[in-house]
């Protein structure tokens, strides 16, 4: 009876300490998980930062082309009038006008010029990003890891302009 109460009891300990050790081991796996998805929400914000520094060269473009519309709104108004009127009233209008196209011409060029630079090199912004992204991974892992990289060593992966 005596050895029964003892293997009952060993049996006991035996089944408490799996379930400790499991539930040891799930708590360790949502710390691990936890602190992936912390990295990882690191670095999707690294990679959306990225983007939003490409789209900030974009925003001068916009405003750019809000100021042509709101132009070519005033011009067609002013054109109206100018078929209206004659003498030197209509010859005011249309200097005003041709110094409002010279206006906008220049904006354009200006437009032209900043879309050519991203038309002709995509590249380079794409190049950015995924370096950046790849850079801020490379991090996460290692810190997330434990390990310290030497702080000798060249990190810049951004190319060379």
């Amino acid at each position: 009876m005596a050895t029964e109460n003892r293997l009952a009891k060993a049996l006991k300990n035996l089944g408490l300490a799996l379930l400790n050790a499991t539930l040891m081991l799930v708590l360790l796996c949502l710390v691990f998980a936890w602190l992936a998805m912390k990295q990882m929400n690191a670095f999707s914000g690294t990679i959306s930062q990225s983007f939003a520094d490409g789209l900030v060269q974009v925003e001068p473009v916009k405003e750019q082309l809000s100021t042509l519309n709101s132009g070519i709104v005033s011009l067609r108004s002013d054109l109206q009038e100018i078929r209206t009127t004659s003498g030197t009233v209509r010859d005011v209008k249309i200097e005003n006008v041709q110094q409002r196209l010279d206006i906008m011409a220049a904006i354009t060029a200006e437009m032209r010029a900043k879309l050519q630079g991203i038309v002709q090199n995509p590249d380079l912004i794409v190049d950015r990003v995924v370096t950046t992204a790849v850079g801020e991974l490379t991090g996460s892992l290692v810190a997330l890891r434990g390990c310290h990289p030497d702080l000798g060593a060249n990190l810049n992966l951004l190319p060379a302009s």
